[in-house]
């Protein structure tokens, strides 16, 4: 396998020292790629998925590099072969003559009524209706699962290629009123709406990739859906984010320099999904950036509603830090009736 790299164009300078830059808040690919940022290559795992199936789900924490996930997958859908060069999907992807048409739907900001759920999914239809080309006065008046459904139609009658559809966070409308089991259950009902047509659209869709906290049930939210393929954790994925060991070594050999190996797996090495354990991404990058072991990721995102559902149901952590669940476990989420674990 071709050894991954980490830069697109270094900055030199007169003792032609590399100075690279820590990717703590930039999801987006280009500008890792164009801006000397450091880049973990995960590209044979997006490889492999272009090539196994069409539909995709995948779950994990907060600040683990879902973003730039579904960033890396946009860049490569629409064909900019130059932001891949020496990476391993450079020489194995036979697509780039291929510019896919691609929508993206983030849920990164807040939603907190279906209202507003609403009008940011058509904000971002309007852009994806703009970039095609289309006249966003014959969507107008429609619902937003009703755009939806026509823009991929047109997209994919216009290009001649079917369509890339990129859905990142589809569960933070819900997680972010869980404090509110009547909001959240009002957001659940509109994003059901919602998503129910990516189903009705399989003939003008070439790929799906949804990505969440939470882990999804094909009986609620995706209702229908049945060819969502749940890869969260699949061992072959399990380093689709995240760094592995090898990685840190070969990546970021030059900021080991003089640091206790050791100590940095202690803190930051704790993540498995059933196949090679891996590092948070935004500690590793804070640690390297500070030298100090701290919980960078607790910083970047404190569970508040965590805090609160423990308090009032007064419940001992010592009963769920060693705990013990079994997968099935994790796909039951029901914000009426949610369990601690």
């Amino acid at each position: 396998m071709t050894k991954p790299l980490a830069l697109a164009a270094p900055l030199t300078f007169d003792n032609n020292e590399i100075y690279m830059r820590f990717p703590t808040s930039t999801p987006n690919f280009k500008s890792l790629r164009k801006n000397n940022f450091y880049y973990v290559d995960k590209t044979r795992y997006l490889y492999n998925l272009t090539e196994e199936e069409n539909y995709f789900f995948l779950s994990r924490p907060r600040r683990f590099g879902k973003s730039l996930l579904v960033s890396t997958l946009h860049y490569l859908f629409e064909g900019e072969k130059e932001l891949f060069k020496g990476l391993y999907i450079y020489d194995h992807w036979d697509d780039w003559s291929k510019k896919y048409p691609v929508i993206k739907i983030s849920f990164g900001g807040k939603c907190r009524a279906p209202e507003f759920i609403e009008r940011e999914i058509k904000d971002q239809l309007e852009i994806a209706t703009e970039k095609a080309g289309l006249n966003i006065s014959d969507y107008k008046g429609r619902s937003p699962s009703g755009y939806l459904r026509k823009l991929i139609y047109h997209c994919h009658k216009k290009t001649g290629h079917q369509v890339v559809l990129l859905i990142d966070e589809y569960d933070k409308s819900i997680l972010d009123v869980l404090d509110d089991k009547k909001a959240a259950a009002a957001n659940e009902e509109c994003l059901r709406d919602f998503y129910s047509v990516i189903k009705d659209c399989h003939d003008d869709l070439r790929f799906v990739f949804v990505t969440g906290i939470t882990m999804f049930s094909k009986a609620t939210m995706f209702s229908g859906l049945n060819n969502l393929v749940d890869i969260s954790f699949r061992p072959e994925y399990g380093a689709i984010c995240g760094y592995t060991d090898k990685e840190l070594d070969e990546i970021f050999a030059k900021e080991m320099i003089g640091l206790d190996r050791d100590k940095i797996r202690r803190w930051y090495n704790g993540y498995n999904w059933l196949g090679e354990k891996v590092y948070n991404p935004l500690s590793v990058m804070g640690y390297f950036k500070t030298k100090k072991s701290k919980g960078w990721w607790y910083q970047s995102s404190v569970p508040k509603y965590l805090y609160s559902f423990i308090k009032d149901k007064q419940v001992s952590i010592k009963d769920v830090v060693h705990g013990v669940i079994d997968e099935d476990q994790f796909s039951i989420f029901d914000p009426e009736d949610l369990k601690i674990e």
